[in-house]
């Protein structure tokens, strides 16, 4: 299993970060890493999923929402080619202050396919850093 991490504090309410992050329609418009994601957020829905990661590789694959918490945290379950290679992919967001937040993306990469994938696990590595940067700079801007 290989793990991905990352973590960006976030100067605005917490509320405004996590209405961000699961504004899937929008990603198309601003998400450097996730290019799209179809479904709708509620546990056991399923989800279509493209990721584009800074050295242009595309990976598509199905997802599941396992764990929904409103306002705070939701991990997906994916899997792409067939089963080969697993993705479990979860936002937290904790709130700091009133306008302060921390936003934390983890990826855990499971199954045979995850044991070659170390070029891939830094791709993804950088595409979430790209996502959080972006989280943060839309947020924080001031309207």
């Amino acid at each position: 299993m290989k793990e991905i991490k990352g973590s960006v504090m976030v100067n605005a309410p917490a509320s405004k970060v996590w209405e961000r992050v699961i504004d899937f329609p929008s990603y198309p418009t601003w998400n450097p890493f996730i290019v799209q994601m179809k479904g709708e957020l509620k546990e056991g829905s399923t989800f279509e999923v493209v990721i584009s990661t800074p050295s242009k590789k595309e990976i598509r694959l199905r997802s599941r929402a396992v764990k929904v918490e409103n306002g705070k945290e939701a991990l997906f379950k994916g899997t792409v080619r067939k089963g080969l290679l697993s993705m479990d992919h979860s936002f937290l967001v904790e709130r700091v202050e009133d306008a302060k937040c921390i936003l934390t993306q983890h990826i855990a990469l499971r199954g045979l396919l995850s044991f070659f994938s170390r070029a891939t696990a830094r791709d993804l590595q950088a595409g979430l850093g790209n996502m959080n940067a972006e989280v943060k700079r839309l947020c924080e801007k001031k309207e």
